[in-house]
């Protein structure tokens, strides 16, 4: 209901100048629980004709990515920072993005996601600097893309935006490898359920920011979860980082 009103409000919002081109705003699906939300910049044309998300020559890019890294639209919740259509004689200045940011501040404060992924440029931009209040450059927001962060109770990937793809297909190989985070992000690690990480947590011995940043998060990036697939067996109290902490012993008798 909540979402409901706040789609509503948004259909209604004259706080900036695109909203005379809107013709439909299209809204996020929430299908999964909204562990993962996807941030893109603005709809585009189809978009704002079929109030669908992501439906255009982007879309279908996203698409090809999603198929190829087995992710499913409905194990994700998807929307945008600008609401409305944007055409392309127009560009989104810092006035529209200040006049639109609260919707989708509101957004995640209901949806609550413990994954923000975000699309390009200004997507990038905005949340990151929401989530640590630090004014970021181009170089700096290039070097987020495809690599995990954790911010307070939110895991943070900045991708590229899949229309990189219609203009220069020379980048897919990246583009597939960056978009396969966002899949392991959407899946636990296979050997949390039998893992002494999971057992210390249960205990207290360890933090939820170990389980949630690996476990539950960026697992291929897991010293333990390496070693598990090369046939080799982590010690009990080896963290995810393949620090030994001599501390978590006694917690493993």
């Amino acid at each position: 209901m909540e979402l409901d009103n706040l789609y509503r409000d948004i259909s209604l919002c004259t706080n900036c100048s695109f909203h005379q081109y809107r013709v439909k705003t299209p809204f996020g699906g929430l299908k999964s629980g909204g562990k993962v939300m996807i941030v893109g910049q603005a709809p585009g044309e189809k978009e704002n004709l079929t109030g669908r998300l992501f439906v255009g020559p982007s879309g279908k890019m996203l698409d090809e990515l999603f198929d190829v890294n087995g992710i499913s639209r409905d194990e994700v919740y998807m929307t945008n920072l600008i609401k409305c259509f944007v055409p392309h004689s127009k560009r989104i200045g810092q006035t529209h993005i200040d006049a639109c940011s609260k919707y989708l501040d509101n957004e995640i404060a209901l949806i609550h996601p413990s994954v923000i992924a975000t699309m390009g440029y200004l997507a990038t931009k905005y949340v990151y600097e929401k989530y640590t209040s630090e004014i970021l450059s181009k170089p700096d927001i290039h070097n987020l893309v495809g690599k995990v962060y954790r911010v307070g109770e939110t895991n943070l990937l900045a991708l590229p935006h899949p229309s990189a793809l219609i203009y220069n297909d020379s980048l897919r190989g990246d583009m597939i490898r960056n978009y396969h985070k966002l899949k392991v992000l959407i899946d636990d690690c296979k050997y949390y359920p039998f893992c002494s990480i999971k057992k210390l947590h249960e205990k207290g011995a360890v933090s939820d920011e170990w389980v949630e940043l690996y476990c539950r998060g960026d697992w291929e990036s897991c010293i333990r979860f390496r070693m598990e697939e090369q046939g080799l067996n982590p010690s009990d109290w080896m963290l995810p980082d393949g620090k030994l902490d001599e501390r978590l012993k006694h917690f493993c008798d």
